[in-house]
């Protein structure tokens, strides 16, 4: 009898320990008692069983991490971490060619007044000082796909300036005659007399001679928006440009014989332009297909409960984008948690910046800028607030993409190709509560020949794991309900350890009615809340991290009573 009477304590023990330790009884068959004999038996007095212990166990046990599930250790450390891996996707940026066609510039006109009638016109030097030719150019309807130019590329068809001289005059345009462009214009030329400085000024290096009319071929390369007189307006989708462009230097005009008598000669001067094609733009537009998601598996029970919430350290999401065009791109993006169909919180994430002409370069977006990183690290410092109660998705928003450097070719489909990861370490801050109910149960095949008033227990514990553990329990029948008269004396604080210092703590508790004996008990639901201390909220949670009961003991207060029947 003592064999029996040892096993159902020893029910007793493994019931209570932490996370569901269970033994399993089994009858002596071996006993060939008479049906008609009186099989009800009851050992008196108090009885104490000696102690024992448990194993280590580790800690994918004691959470049933499933090998194929969305926690993951990782292979060299052990830390384990929440990975779901998001579907690849493409985001398109295709804009609309811009044309300026409507493009005037408004000359100037010098006249050299020679008093009377005259033949022949002496050696005459006309200074020019601080002309200037008034730019007054408006295009409306812009795509609203741009937000925002800052610098566009563009081609300049038969740029002309051009100078005018009445009555088929002979003139020189003097060596540093200028021409200065505003500037927020690039130019270029293509003439051999001519040299650019600071990309603005046109400048004449020799002495050119012309007869009537001079053209010099010059080419309106680039307009940087945003410096005066260049305006770039997204509410009116409009581009003004506006300013002048200002000439300095001198006109000689040789002695000469003319057919005619006249009294003065004029100087017209103008720069002439078809249209203005922009072909790059550095500036933010907004792309087509610029949602993706991040849809999370199952989760393991102690991540499901309706009140868990979960203050990741450090929650990493990683990008890696492929990046085909010339310019650097600079993406805003919007992250966006659903749980069961409803938005919830929102990270806002700027400067996602790659590299022009990049295939795979690796973005991680994370939250604490003192752990290590692969790849180009981007700090958000609410990203955890995503997963505090862990969405069923997460959505990525791509909301406006800035491209710079080499610029965003328009017209042309331009693809870029991202790959999403959820890859977070499980390293918990402050405001961590993970609470689950746990049931432990299937005792009644065991148990429902006996009663008993009262069972005392003692253990330490042994806590490896880097979180605080509080473990309360009732008692349940064999239906899952709870047995009203019976009280398990279950309130245990466990303090966070680690592998290297793990924290132990002796703890008491019982199992007892105040009503007749403990009967009918085929197990207890326990309701387990995990926290993060302050001095283990940088320490992931490892697939070799512990807990384990020692010195494991029972007192049977009061006897026990069986029907062996």
């Amino acid at each position: 009898m003592n064999k029996r009477i040892m096993s159902y304590a020893a029910v007793g023990a493994y019931a209570l320990g932490l996370f569901g330790l269970n033994s399993c009884l089994r009858v002596d068959d071996t006993y060939d008692l008479d049906k008609d004999i009186d099989m009800t038996i009851t050992v008196g007095g108090d009885l104490t069983l000696p102690g024992s212990s448990t194993e280590r166990m580790l800690l994918g046990d004691l959470l049933e991490l499933e090998d194929d599930g969305i926690i993951k250790a990782n292979k060299t450390t052990g830390d384990y971490a929440l990975v779901q891996k998001g579907e690849s996707s493409t985001t398109s940026i295709n804009v609309e060619k811009v044309e300026i066609e409507n493009l005037t510039f408004n000359g100037f006109e010098m006249t050299k007044d020679f008093g009377s009638s005259i033949t022949n016109i002496p050696e005459t030097t006309v200074p020019i000082e601080n002309q200037n030719i008034e730019i007054d150019i408006r295009e409306e309807n812009i795509t609203d796909e741009i937000l925002n130019v800052e610098k566009a590329f563009t081609l300049a068809t038969n740029g002309k300036f051009t100078i005018n001289l009445s009555n088929n005059i002979q003139g020189t345009i003097n060596k540093d005659y200028t021409i200065t462009f505003p500037e927020y214009m690039t130019v270029t030329s293509t003439e051999d007399f001519c040299t650019i400085e600071n990309g603005n000024v046109l400048k004449i290096n020799k002495d050119v001679p012309f007869t009537s009319q001079k053209d010099i071929n010059v080419n309106i390369t680039a307009i940087t928006f945003g410096k005066p007189g260049a305006k770039f307006s997204y509410e009116n989708h409009t581009i003004v440009l506006s300013g002048n462009i200002v000439v300095n230097g001198d006109i000689t005009l040789p002695a000469q014989q003319i057919t005619s008598g006249v009294t003065s000669i004029s100087m017209n001067t103008n720069v002439s332009c078809d249209k203005l094609s922009l072909e790059k733009v550095n500036g933010t537009v907004i792309p087509k297909d610029n949602k993706n998601s991040i849809e999370i598996g199952e989760l393991p029970d102690f991540l499901n409960g309706d009140d868990v919430i979960i203050d990741v350290t450090d929650p990493r999401i990683y990008l890696t984008v492929s990046n085909p065009t010339d310019a650097q791109i600079t993406m805003d993006a919007k992250l966006v948690s659903t749980i069961s169909e409803v938005n919830g919180e929102e990270v806002y994430i700027n400067d996602l910046t790659v590299p022009a002409n990049q295939g795979n370069y690796k973005i991680c977006i994370h939250q604490n800028r003192n752990f290590p990183v692969d790849g180009h690290e981007v700090i958000v410092d609410n990203l955890s607030s995503l997963i505090e109660r862990i969405p069923d998705v997460i959505d990525l928003e791509i909301q406006q993409i800035k491209a710079s450097e080499g610029g965003i070719t328009l017209g042309s489909n331009i693809i870029i190709q991202t790959d999403y990861e959820l890859n977070t370490p499980l390293m918990f801050g402050s405001k961590t509560n993970i609470k689950y109910v746990k049931t432990i149960d299937g005792w009644s095949g065991d148990l429902e020949d006996a009663e008993f008033e009262l069972v005392e227990a003692s253990m330490t514990i042994e806590n490896a794991i880097p979180l605080g553990l509080n473990l309360v329990a009732t008692a349940i029948d064999k239906d899952g309900k709870p047995l009203t008269n019976v009280k398990v004396d279950m309130n245990i604080d466990v303090e966070p350890g680690t592998i290297e210092n793990p924290t132990k703590k002796d703890v008491t508790f019982s199992i007892s009615t105040e009503e007749g004996n403990v009967k009918g008990l085929d197990g207890i639901e326990m309701t387990v809340t995990a926290r993060a201390g302050e001095n283990t909220a940088e320490t992931a949670l490892n697939e070799n991290q512990t807990l384990k009961l020692d010195d494991i003991k029972l007192r049977l207060k009061g006897g026990v009573t069986m029907d062996l029947n």
